[in-house]
């Protein structure tokens, strides 16, 4: 005999039974075969261990002897129609279900069902996952977020009223050194109008300082409706809010990602993105460029790319802090709260932030945002 002709009769090993056999007990997932009465003639080793059983007193055990009592009688009727109509039903599709171990105790487990037909009669694989800690998890996960949905509405409360009330003395300031500047009149030396007129800005940036830590306190609270946004027209918005003179160039793109999100968080991001740079930047003319593309976990990324005064790289992580300023408010406006107003309302859309900057070369700001599924449900 050649050996093509021995080769021919020897049984590769992956197709005896006792290689399958084999298999089967060393799959992670529990395993079990279920006949046309629903009776089960085999189970693997996970499958036995799962439910607390020896494997061979699991042979021959009516599959509703591991499911609990309240599901038996509906659990036969659904085996009866899978029989009638056996489809492959992947894991985790339908409702909950649970499994009833030997010592009588439950557990949450998804099942997978696959029609097995051997000689003329049909077998359901069933592979079965234990999905207790998954359970566990999302139930402290589900606490977790109530807790912070708790905090958040406390926090935007509790800044709403502490704004409110100290914008008062705060006003009252400013008008007593309005009064003092008319009383007073031309009989105010120049040294005491320098410092009337520095108290006078001081309550104002104040002021603005406050209005910014009530809009952080009020990010992500209460109902944001998620909805298809019309870049065009955002931008156009942009352009009229911020009254952008004619030495600025604010180049968009032809063409715009399809994306759902409230849009009221958008037009914050991009207008305080947009605003930052124009003010930080003395070219002529003064070029923001948007652009965008999609990344390998199919997110959308936006670049905002200006030709300002940059940024150290040294400040590249404190610029998104509250109230973080490089440049006196002799030189630029504003009280530092910009970037961590756009960071805030980022976190709610489930996106981020980062720069790319150097001084002297201008700044890139990406935004990095899903595609759907972003509104603050």
């Amino acid at each position: 005999m050649d050996q093509t002709s021995h080769n021919a009769i020897i049984e590769a090993p992956w197709e005896t039974g006792e290689f399958l056999n084999l298999v089967m007990q060393a799959a992670a997932n529990g395993l079990a075969v279920v006949d046309a009465d629903g009776r089960i003639p085999y189970v693997n080793r996970t499958m036995a261990e799962m439910f607390g059983y020896p494997a061979e007193e699991m042979t021959d055990l009516p599959v509703e002897h591991i499911i609990p009592e309240r599901f038996r009688s509906q659990h036969v009727e659904y085996r009866r129609g899978f029989m009638a109509d056996p489809v492959r039903r992947a894991m985790g599709a339908g409702r909950d279900l649970f499994g009833l171990r030997k010592n009588g105790s439950e557990f949450p487990v998804e099942i997978g069902l696959s029609p097995l037909h051997v000689r003329d009669c049909l077998y359901v694989l069933a592979s079965v996952i234990d999905i207790t800690e998954r359970k566990h998890a999302e139930k402290i996960a589900a606490i977790h977020t109530r807790r912070m949905e708790a905090l958040n509405e406390q926090l935007a409360s509790y800044t709403s009223a502490i704004s409110h009330d100290l914008r008062a003395p705060f006003r009252a300031i400013r008008n007593y050194v309005d009064f003092l500047i008319e009383d007073l009149g031309g009989e105010v030396d120049p040294q005491s109008r320098q410092y009337l007129d520095a108290l006078h800005t001081a309550v104002r940036e104040a002021d603005h300082m406050i209005l910014d830590l009530l809009k952080l306190g009020r990010i992500g609270t209460g109902e944001t409706p998620a909805a298809a946004v019309d870049f065009d027209e955002l931008f156009t918005e942009i352009r009229r809010q911020l009254a952008l003179g004619e030495d600025v160039e604010l180049v968009t793109p032809s063409d715009w990602p399809d994306i759902e999100a409230p849009r009221v968080l958008l037009v914050h991001i991009f207008q305080n993105l947009v605003a930052n740079a124009v003010k930080f930047n003395v070219s002529s003319p003064k070029r923001v460029e948007i652009a965008w593309r999609r990344n390998t976990d199919g997110d959308i990324v936006f670049y905002v790319k200006d030709n300002g005064i940059g940024i150290d790289p040294r400040y590249h992580g404190r610029i998104f802090d509250p109230f973080e300023r490089l440049h006196a408010v002799e030189e630029y406006e504003g009280t530092g709260m910009g970037l961590s107003l756009v960071k805030k309302a980022l976190a709610v859309l489930g996106g981020s932030i980062r720069v790319e900057s150097e001084l002297g070369r201008g700044s890139t700001f990406f935004v990095t945002l899903p595609e759907k599924g972003i509104a603050n449900e």
